[in-house]
């Protein structure tokens, strides 16, 4: 009989290791003793400090849109608060190509902004 691959998962974020805050911190404890396959799509949270001892436990890929939020912060804050639709469109497809590549069977979405979670949903479908 032949074993079938454990279920891979999935988490996408705002805020992952090296940065740290109160959510990178609990989802760190929570899949650093999780059994099966796990991958990690991040952001970039511009109020969070980073910390180079602060290491993810899964493999980790980055959104290409983590460079505008680091370099023009208040420009995608005033983007994310008065054009949620566009946002959620312009981050639907990186995050879609990201699941895709990475095979994703679930997907665990945690973000503070909805702009994130309403792409990732979209992405997820």
């Amino acid at each position: 009989m032949k074993k079938d691959r454990d279920p891979l998962l999935t988490l996408v974020t705002a805020s992952w290791p090296p940065q740290v805050t109160g959510s990178a911190v609990v989802l760190f404890n929570l899949l650093s003793e999780y059994p099966g396959q796990v991958n990690a799509i991040a952001s970039h949270d511009e109020y969070a400090k980073s910390d180079p001892a602060f290491q993810p436990p899964c493999p980790t890929t980055h959104l290409y849109i983590q460079n505008v939020v680091r370099i023009w912060p208040r420009l995608f804050s005033f983007l994310r608060r008065r054009c949620p639709e566009l946002v959620a469109a312009i981050l639907h497809a990186p995050i879609y190509a990201k699941l895709k590549k990475l095979g994703t069977d679930i997907v665990l979405v945690t973000f503070p902004y909805d702009v994130y979670l309403v792409a990732t949903v979209r992405a997820a479908q």
